[in-house]
């Protein structure tokens, strides 16, 4: 897991400077990315959509700040990612992606397993740095109910015999409520989150909403971790725990609103505000989906 980045009160307030008025409404009559009303994604009540693009959208002017893009085939299963920032004019990472059989192997020299049932990941393997050979070797495991839901995540550091890190995930309603990571083999405290959703509002499969997944947060929502939330999440609070003494020495909070949904309840926008939960990488400030979709 790599170094926590705490995130700054004073830095926040001057990031949230400048987000639109009224993003406290859950829903808007008009689409910002076209200014018209928005339309059915999918043509049946059977169709399906999976995220291909998520990108931010923080300045008045000119491009999207950054753009996280998924290349996928008829099937869904990403062929390609790609960061792209536009304020520098380049991008980050471009990775390809070779399936082999349940073996999902990234340019990157990393590589995902699947079920050969479920096609659920079960596990990454990785560095802490992928461009420092140096760095610490990650292999994660990754457990699921029958339900299909994430409920146990394992990383083990170069070769360890026992988890490094464990996370365990509740549900409510099949709505990720919580998670606890813990460090080491006394299962010490190291961060927990909550989070609370607008129940009101059912949508169809959006993104993956696990606040620590340090170790991929850049390839998270391109494979399949499991089922996702069926409602829109209306905040995340993550607290940072001291290890030593379990005193909390660092929180994250986000809310979240300004829906904007397409026709058939897909989420095509969302703002969030307060701090930047780390583990879910872009989703911070106005930030916008794209779908492929099957009709």
């Amino acid at each position: 897991m790599p170094a926590l980045k705490y995130t700054s009160r004073k830095w926040m307030l001057f990031v949230c400077i400048g987000i639109v008025a009224g993003c406290n409404k859950s829903f808007v009559e008009t689409d910002p990315a076209t200014g018209i009303s928005p339309v059915s994604l999918t043509t049946t009540s059977t169709g399906s959509c999976s995220v291909i693009n998520i990108s931010q959208k923080n300045r008045d002017y000119g491009n999207v700040d950054n753009s996280f893009q998924i290349t996928r085939d008829t099937n869904f299963i990403p062929t390609r990612m790609r960061l792209y920032d536009s304020l520098a004019g380049k991008s980050d990472y471009d990775i390809n992606v070779f399936l082999s059989g349940d073996s999902m192997l990234l340019s990157t020299g990393e590589y995902l397993l699947r079920d050969p049932v479920t096609k659920l990941i079960k596990v990454l393997s990785t560095k802490s740095d992928i461009y420092d050979p140096n760095s610490d070797d990650k292999l994660c495991l990754y457990f699921y109910n029958t339900q299909g839901y994430l409920i146990k995540k394992q990383i083990f550091l170069n070769g360890s015999s026992y988890p490094s890190y464990e996370t365990t995930y509740g549900y409510d309603n099949n709505l990720l409520t919580g998670c606890v990571v813990t460090a080491g083999a006394n299962k010490l405290k190291l961060i927990e989150s909550t989070l609370a959703y607008d129940t009101s509002k059912i949508v169809k499969p959006w993104i993956y909403l696990f606040p620590d997944f340090f170790e991929g947060y850049n390839y998270l929502q391109a494979f399949n971790f499991g089922k996702k939330a069926a409602s829109p999440v209306s905040s995340i609070l993550t607290r940072i725990f001291d290890i030593n003494d379990g005193s909390i020495i660092d929180y994250w909070y986000t809310s979240f609103a300004g829906y904007v949904y397409s026709k058939d309840n897909f989420i095509l926008q969302t703002t969030a505000k307060g701090d930047l939960q780390q583990g879910l990488g872009l989703l911070f400030g106005i930030t916008r989906f794209d779908y492929q979709c099957t009709k």
